[in-house]
């Protein structure tokens, strides 16, 4: 159920290193899922640590996205993390 993110850094590496730092802090396992430049992402998580994710041009967008990928795999999916980059 641990997850990391970052955003702002220089290059694709330093930012997919420092979200898995974060999200060591909290567990193993960790794995980056979603990069994205100029647009938002957002996390879900429900029931069982069902999860989906998804990115699009705008925080609405990429929220919706989110929720709906989790709802394929259980319920109660609630945003539990968003960011845009732009």
């Amino acid at each position: 159920g641990a997850h990391g993110y970052s955003y702002n850094y220089n290059t694709r590496r330093q930012a997919e290193r420092e979200a898995l730092a974060n999200c060591r802090n909290y567990g193993g396992g960790c794995r980056v899922v979603l990069y994205f430049v100029n647009a938002c992402g957002a996390l879900a998580v429900g029931d069982g640590y069902g999860s989906g994710y998804a990115w699009a041009t705008s925080r609405n967008g990429a929220e919706r996205r989110a929720l709906a990928n989790c709802e394929n795999y259980t319920d109660s999916c609630e945003i539990v993390r968003w960011v845009c980059s732009k």
